[in-house]
């Protein structure tokens, strides 16, 4: 809620207090789950939008499951002194378990990262981050594979964005591009280029039913010169490129080259299924080649 009170100094004069009651900007979330992959899931996150009143956004997370350990700290300031510029720093210590087809992969990273963007546009958003990563990789079936280096990388970015809600997008589209330069000191060397698409489109209008058409298409490329890890390289399979499959199920084995390009796409039919707890069906069609 925001008063103003006149104050009266002069004939020609006077002072207006505002007298602010800012909304609650803290957050405290915890969440559990299970999927077919990770088993069962914990998370538990804490957060504050506008620390001590400076604007900035602190928050701590840590996510949990068979498979993986996450604990990530994130300070970012969404405009550095009142202007279009952004700036972000996080650190974080992951523990990861790969299940591939023949092998398994016990991946250990713990590193920083810094970033700066600009808004270009009220849709429009492009910067840059910086991360440093310390990384162990531990193999079940060939230990004399196992490794220990550093990546150190910057990752250009643009990122476009006009959908009408962030949740669950009933219009407008979702476009973002960038690629990772790894190399810049550190032990290894590659360039990995990330495009994603995303469209949404409401079916309300055309028939009294809350139902959206969803697109998505994903193409990543990687260029190696030197070592590149596996934890690194292209993969198809699970909830995020190739639905119906084990995560990790299509992509290179524990002695092969890294895959270097990778294409998935797919179109859902998306309807209620909760309303108030905005649960929602899906129908879907995946394809993807690698």
């Amino acid at each position: 809620t925001v008063k103003i009170e006149r104050q009266k100094v002069s004939e020609n004069k006077m002072n207006l207090l505002v007298t602010v009651s800012e909304a609650p900007t803290g957050n405290l979330i915890l969440g559990g789950g299970y999927g077919s992959y990770d088993g069962f899931m914990f998370n538990a996150s804490v957060n504050d939008k506008n620390i001590f009143g400076s604007g900035l956004d602190l928050g701590f997370a840590v996510d949990w499951s068979k498979k993986q350990t996450n604990y990530n700290i994130s300070l970012d300031n969404p405009a550095i002194n009142d202007s279009k510029y952004s700036g972000s720093f996080s650190a974080h210590k992951k523990d990861r378990e790969i299940t591939y087809t023949n092998y398994k992969l016990k991946t250990k990273s713990t590193g920083v990262s810094v970033g700066i963007g600009k808004s270009l546009t009220r849709h429009l958003h492009t910067g840059a981050r910086y991360s440093y990563d310390k990384i162990s990789d531990i193999y079940d079936t060939k230990p004399q594979d196992n490794k220990e280096y550093v990546i150190s990388s910057i990752t250009p970015y643009i990122n476009f964005n006009n959908t009408d809600n962030y949740f669950i997008p009933r219009s407008g589209m979702i476009a973002s591009t960038s690629l990772e330069i790894a190399g810049i000191g550190g032990d290894v060397n590659y360039l990995k280029s990330s495009t994603v698409y995303k469209y949404f489109k409401g079916l309300e209008d055309y028939w009294d039913f809350d139902a959206i058409i969803r697109y998505r298409a994903i193409l990543r490329m990687l260029k190696s010169s030197g070592y590149a890890p596996q934890s690194n390289t292209l993969y198809l399979g699970g909830v995020n490129s190739l639905r119906g499959y084990k995560s990790y199920a299509f992509g290179p084995k524990v002695d092969e080259e890294p895959y270097e390009r990778m294409f998935a796409n797919s179109i859902e039919f998306n309807f209620p299924l909760i309303p108030s707890a905005k649960m929602r069906w899906g129908v879907f069609y995946d394809y993807g080649m690698i």
